[in-house]
């Protein structure tokens, strides 16, 4: 694959329609790329921002003689929002990068021997050469340092703003004599309280529902791009052992591509088992002389099943 400087690299050994296609293809990869750092840059923009916002309410909040209320209100909301955008660029970062994965592994199949295409620097890229037990540590760490991240910077504050409007209702922190509402109206109207602590409530519910969303649907993501490769891969098998798998294994694995096309409840590691050592698409890739073949579709597939 020929290259130059700042353009879509050209496809080799393909007819004039196919070599189109492919710098099309390409095109919406490099493409996906700049979406990808642009929603990285966006997402922590969101919080770099949220997080400047915060302390300065808090800061003029609580600069006076006592806490003014109605400022300290203002932080869940600030809250609310900062959850919506960040998570908005954080699930769109999982969706470009699952389509650039997807088409990564599709020219990794199918592109001539030789063929150059630079893969998105993931975990397990940056992992290699690490022993499994550690991997799988640093890998979870990384999980948990991500999701642990968004929930306390974003929900930190609207507790803690939530926390100080409370003891201002009881009466153990004073309030602002200018603020609104007043303190007497914070202690002895119950309407206010009421009004003030749903609010407040609410937004924080629904800023965690967001966050908590935006994880499972990046989870799910991941999964499912696993999933896909995973098939590719089976399929890419069935392929390059042909006709050479007894006639009952073959049933099995083409029942097993069948129920995927078809949108199947089907696991990981249901489709990593006719790749076992010893199992019949083994035997059949010997029988082919394609055993090295083989072999590396295999060793995908083992890193593939492998829990995170």
């Amino acid at each position: 694959m020929s290259t130059t400087s700042g353009s879509v690299p050209e496809p080799e050994g393909y007819e004039e329609e196919e070599r189109a296609a492919l710098k099309v293809m390409l095109a919406y990869y490099q493409y996906a790329g700049s979406q990808l750092s642009l929603s990285l840059r966006q997402r922590d923009y969101v919080v770099l921002l949220y997080l400047a916002a915060v302390a300065t309410v808090f800061g003029t909040a609580l600069a006076q003689d006592g806490v003014q209320v109605s400022l300290l209100v203002l932080i869940p909301f600030l809250s609310l929002g900062a959850a919506m955008l960040s998570m908005l660029h954080h699930v769109r970062v999982g969706a470009v990068s699952t389509f650039r994965e997807r088409v990564h592994n599709w020219f990794v199949l199918d592109l001539p021997a030789g063929a150059d295409l630079p893969k998105h620097q993931d975990s397990l890229a940056l992992l290699e050469g690490v022993k499994d037990d550690s991997a799988r540590m640093v890998k979870l760490a990384i999980k948990v340092n991500q999701v642990l991240a968004h929930f306390l910077l974003i929900l930190t504050p609207a507790l803690t703003a939530t926390f100080l409007i409370v003891l201002t209702a009881l009466g153990n922190v004073d309030v602002e004599p200018n603020s609104v509402p007043s303190a007497e109206t914070m202690q002895d109207n119950t309407l206010v309280q009421v009004g003030i602590f749903v609010a407040c409530g609410a937004c924080i519910l629904l800023s965690v529902y967001i966050l908590y969303s935006a994880v499972a649907i990046r989870a799910d993501l991941y999964k499912r791009q696993v999933l896909d490769e995973a098939i590719t891969l089976l399929k890419s098998a069935r392929l390059l052992v042909g006709g050479s798998m007894a006639a009952d294994d073959a049933a099995n694995l083409d029942d097993l591509i069948a129920r995927a096309d078809g949108g199947g409840a089907i696991s990981v590691r249901e489709v990593a088992d006719p790749f076992a050592s010893g199992g019949a698409l083994e035997a059949a890739s010997a029988a082919t002389g394609r055993r090295s073949d083989f072999a590396k579709l295999a060793a995908r597939m083992t890193q593939l099943a492998k829990p995170i």
